[in-house]
């Protein structure tokens, strides 16, 4: 298990390379909040206690999918995205890591995907891009 948060912080971490904000604590999960506003994307961090709205997706998530640990989430209510929660993860198989460390690295990780008006959730590839110290998601 002691490898697997170290992968989870080196995910953090390379988020932050990306221009996250980086008062991020490592023992939290975050959700960033993103949408557009005239024409802009905004985004905005916060600790998943401030909202705990999405404490059960992160629940269903680990119930669902005990061979991973989540360490990121990402919500989006655009047209471009539509009304998504991605929640990024670490696998326990340490096979997976160099992937998912290159597809991060890319700003197109798989990550656990709930759309909301679909109904519908599971794996899925999404992109995402940093504004204002905040990945938001693209698609």
């Amino acid at each position: 298990m002691d490898y697997v948060l170290i992968e989870k912080y080196r995910r953090i971490n390379t988020l932050r390379s990306q221009g996250m904000h980086s008062e991020i604590e490592f023992n939290e999960v975050y959700i960033s909040y993103g949408e557009i506003v005239a024409g802009h994307a905004v985004g905005i961090i916060f600790d998943i206690s401030e909202h705990p709205e999405f404490r059960s997706y992160l629940i269903d998530f680990t119930n669902d999918n005990p061979q991973c640990i989540p360490y990121f989430i990402m919500y989006n209510n655009s047209i471009n995205a539509g009304n998504i929660i991605s929640i990024l993860y670490v696998s326990y198989d340490a096979n997976m890591w160099l992937d998912e460390r290159t597809a991060l690295e890319s700003k197109e990780p798989v990550a656990f995907v709930y759309d909301l008006e679909r109904k519908i959730k599971g794996y899925s590839e999404i992109t995402y891009l940093m504004c204002n110290g905040s990945p938001i998601q693209r698609r």
